[in-house]
């Protein structure tokens, strides 16, 4: 049998089931060496009619008849004696096929032996076929459906190195995957940890759109007896989406198991799937104050968000989160006043400690920063919080405005973040409109129309002048 160097690809075959139309209509391509010819090699374009089983003779060498049962693609594309045992791949160099002959008692009717009767001889020759492909990347990232049947045939090689790599290679296709979910579901129950691992970050990798057929059993998972697995069936549940709410349960007697032995991992894994369900997981504040309190920052911050995430049901957490206000990472700060006005939405108790907070972040600490795409979505996220706050807000957005916002003069870069800070602050105001109306707001934003150094803060003054006027 001819292999190309470089040619090679994932290996690939359809089976039975999967002679639909599209497979059927496919492109193929095909080299021999037909002896009628005088070039070396013939390059012969096709599309497969279909993938059947047959059993047949044919006449080989030296006049011997030849019985043939085996799995074959059927195409149109013409063979000719001398061709026969030259590959057949797709548009991704993948081998699909093997030349065997044509029908001469049809037309444009040419017969290929599958691949996956390559990969039996293979076996049989005690050749670990796994050596002999490469992953679906490196022939351009393009993904067949046959790819994806010859990896779930690995998924019941007899050695564990191979299902367990056709288990990663599956979790790379990601939702291009979801055919294998039986047997990647199968393979959760694998004796080797390891294949049980992999099977488990696939079918997470399959994404929310496969939720339904296998989230009961990756949540089996959680039993496991290895930490490693029970740690990728909680990342698999992530990518899964929202818990079920017969999940809480066992999701919140790991949390508290995990908090109490100051398991980062699982901490971070579950608070973020908890996140999902909202105030229905309100049971999970205890466990979430004491994350806030963790060594981890990745940890804290997936506090953070589950707190802010189930609100106001969250109230009892505001004394963690007034201490988490004192934190030396600014960023945290933010995220941490953000979760403090999402459960004292009235701002009748923490929550006023987080305005201050949330007001100074919409001035960048240097240029660099205020244009970088992160800071910018930011500063969105704040403002679009403190116009649902509204009223309650103004006096601070104002004292900013006149006070911290306008320390530095001239055209330096402090008082060109001191003008774009006032700016956002004035629009904010504008964007609440007759609610943030009062004597106090009418003369502030007359007087900066009239005086501030800034044209575009004139402006932007003028406009929220106008705006919270509105009837």
């Amino acid at each position: 049998m001819l292999l190309l160097a470089g040619t090679i690809g994932t290996v690939v075959f359809l089976s039975r089931d999967q002679a639909t139309s599209s497979h059927q209509r496919q492109d193929v391509h095909s080299i021999g060496n037909a002896g009628a010819s005088d070039a070396r090699w013939q390059y012969t374009h096709g599309k497969v009619k279909q993938l059947s089983h047959k059993k047949w003779n044919a006449r080989g060498g030296l006049g011997k008849v030849l019985t043939f049962d085996a799995d074959i693609l059927e195409t149109q594309s013409p063979t000719n004696p001398g061709d026969s045992g030259g590959p057949l791949v797709n548009d991704a160099l993948q081998l699909v096929g093997v030349t065997q002959g044509a029908d001469v008692s049809a037309r444009e009717l040419s017969y290929f032996i599958d691949v996956g009767e390559v990969k039996k001889l293979l076996q049989d020759c005690d050749v670990d076929s796994s050596e002999v492909t490469a992953s679906p990347d490196d022939a351009g990232g393009i993904v067949e459906a046959g790819d994806i049947f010859a990896l779930i045939k690995c998924l019941d090689d007899p050695k564990a190195r191979v299902r367990s790599e056709a288990a990663n290679r599956l979790a790379e296709l990601g939702p291009q995957a979801r055919r294998a979910a039986p047997a990647l579901t199968k393979a959760l129950r694998d004796p080797e940890l390891f294949v049980r691992q992999s099977a488990a970050i696939a079918l997470g990798k399959l994404g929310p759109s496969a939720r339904n057929p296998v989230r009961k059993e990756v949540f089996k998972a959680l039993r496991d007896t290895d930490e490693d697995v029970r740690l990728a069936a909680l990342e698999a549940l992530l990518n899964l989406g929202t818990p079920d709410l017969a999940e809480l349960p066992l999701l919140l007697d790991l949390l508290g198991k995990s908090v109490e032995r100051q398991q980062y991992k699982p901490c971070l894994l579950i608070a973020r799937s908890l996140a999902l369900l909202g105030p229905k997981a309100q049971a999970a504040v205890p466990d979430l104050r004491a994350m806030l309190k963790s060594e981890d920052r990745p940890v804290r911050a997936a506090a953070l968000v589950a707190l802010r995430k189930i609100g106001s049901p969250a109230h009892e957490a505001a004394p963690e989160l007034s201490e988490a206000l004192k934190d030396n990472d600014s960023e945290m700060r933010i995220q941490t006043a953000l979760t403090l006005l999402a459960i004292d939405t009235s701002l009748v108790g923490a929550g006023r400690e987080a305005l201050p907070v949330l007001v100074k972040a919409l001035r960048p600490s240097s240029n660099a920063e205020g244009n970088g795409s992160q800071v910018k979505e930011r500063i969105k996220e704040i403002s679009a919080v403190l116009v649902k706050i509204g009223e309650p807000a103004v006096e601070r957005l104002l004292r900013a405005i006149e006070g911290e916002f306008r320390r530095s003069r001239g055209r330096t870069e402090d008082a060109i973040l001191d003008a774009q800070a006032r700016e956002a602050a004035l629009k904010i105001i504008a964007d609440m409109g007759p609610s943030a109306r009062s004597n106090r707001a009418i003369t502030a934003l007359a007087e900066l129309q009239r005086n501030d150094p800034s044209p575009k803060v004139r402006e932007a003054a003028r406009r929220a002048y106008i705006a919270i006027q509105e009837k």
